[in-house]
């Protein structure tokens, strides 16, 4: 029994953000539609404040814009876009690569990091 790992229990707001990341994502959502607040939140069975802490975070993440009185326009996603998301991951990934591999103390606790995000 010892392999299972515990269950975490996510805030209402990252599983709201997740559940409507997937939908702007798939295109579902489509790029300009409005969102409303209480829609949405009617729609998933939450209240209205972890919906607003989610489109807060998918604004940060340049999903939607939010607009005061007016809720969260989706920006979605397109080739151009995708594209450069993965140039810019490129970049990154690869730049922590050859940073973590400068100093082999570094790989050690990468690689705790990793053990631990397993469980």
């Amino acid at each position: 029994m010892s392999s299972l790992a515990k269950i975490k229990k996510q805030p209402a707001r990252d599983i709201v953000a997740s559940r409507l990341r997937e939908n702007i994502i798939s295109g579902v959502f489509k790029n300009g539609q409005q969102l409303q607040l209480k829609q949405l939140a009617e729609s998933l069975g939450v209240s209205p404040t972890p919906v607003r802490e989610a489109l807060q975070i998918l604004e940060r993440e340049n999903l939607v814009r939010l607009t005061p009185n007016k809720g969260a326009e989706v920006l979605g996603f397109d080739e151009q876009r995708l594209r450069e998301h993965y140039e810019l991951r490129e970049i990154l990934e690869s730049m922590a690569a050859r940073k973590i591999c400068e100093n082999p103390e570094g790989i050690a606790a990468l690689k705790s990091v990793y053990e631990e995000a397993k469980k």
